[in-house]
């Protein structure tokens, strides 16, 4: 086939009305109408463990998507265990943290754009795009809207200042924040197949642990149940 013809299938089978994209895997998942079978849970760390934060502008060879959930998620367990009283085998806690570990997750066929960029290009479509991939993910995998919070926010807040400090240059258009400060003062060094592993075996072990309280809050729920009948 000429490179013209490959061109022309390219442009004419992409319709502005219903974008779609591959994974890795194969699979299409249409951007504005996502579907549960379309989104695949190796896809998903797969493709975030091989994007670069701030698009690349680190001092090291790589600094993805998948370890800033992964230092999220440290910085909003130190946040909730600090919390009293706080049932660590509870739905919620294992909800709330499961939140923050897929709270960028629909960046793996959006990209990682960064704010500036987001705020040039019609900032209000990219964010219902955005919003609508990030409420399917959490839907599929059981978590209630609800727990896209603050705790969400203050993580992924206290990640990137901890991120500006160790990865970044100085800069008096984006100071850093003081050293004394951080939750976390270093960030390690981890490559792409000890993030993608770490991260999905943190992911699945959430799921377990939340599906398992789930059904014992049930049980419970139905032995209270049974005895005041």
């Amino acid at each position: 086939m000429r490179i013209e013809d490959c061109l022309a299938n390219i442009t004419t089978t992409v319709d502005p009305d219903s974008p779609w994209t591959l994974t890795a895997s194969g699979k299409r998942v249409d951007l504005l109408d996502p579907q549960f079978e379309q989104l695949r849970i190796d896809d998903i760390i797969h493709h975030l463990c091989r994007l670069n934060r701030f698009t690349g502008a680190v001092n090291r060879d790589m600094y993805s998507v998948g370890q800033h959930l992964i230092t999220s998620y440290a910085i909003a367990k130190v946040m909730l265990d600090a919390e009293a009283p706080i049932n660590r085998d509870s739905v919620e806690y294992y909800d709330q943290l499961l939140a923050v570990v897929m709270h960028d997750f629909e960046e793996f066929v959006l990209n990682d754009l960064s704010s500036p960029v987001k705020s040039a290009i019609a900032p209000s479509k990219y964010k219902w795009i955005a919003t609508n991939m990030r409420r399917k993910i959490y839907e599929k995998w059981g978590v209630d809207w609800q727990y896209h919070n603050d705790t969400v926010k203050h993580a992924d807040l206290n990640a990137l200042m901890i991120e500006r400090h160790v990865l970044l240059p100085a800069s008096t258009h984006w100071p850093k924040v003081e050293r004394g400060k951080l939750i976390f003062r270093q960030l390690p060094v981890m490559s792409v197949a000890e993030v993608e592993d770490t991260l999905k075996v943190l992911f699945i072990d959430l799921v377990h642990r939340r599906d398992r309280a789930r059904t014992e809050e049930k049980r419970n729920a139905d032995s209270v149940g049974n005895t005041t009948t």
